[in-house]
């Protein structure tokens, strides 16, 4: 089962790179990851595994690695 939040990254991942101009291979490139990789995320929200790659991906996108891959918040139970 794919979270709400895996879907929003790769939809967010999806818009930022069509909106720099880069197909899904140019940004595989850019970042130095598969272009399955990327596929993975924009479609069927499957993040990458090491802090590494998501850290790639954000800098190919030009956006801080927060932005794209949020902490999972901890629910606080009273």
């Amino acid at each position: 089962m794919v979270m709400a939040t895996q879907r929003n990254t790769g939809q967010l991942v999806r818009e930022l790179r069509r909106e720099r101009g880069l197909s899904i291979d140019a940004l595989a490139y850019v970042a130095g990851i598969s272009p399955r990789a990327v596929l993975l995320l924009e479609k069927h929200g499957i993040e990458p595994k090491t802090q590494r790659v998501k850290q790639k991906l954000a800098d190919a996108l030009g956006v801080p690695v927060g932005e794209l891959f949020p902490e999972p918040q901890e629910v606080i139970q009273p």
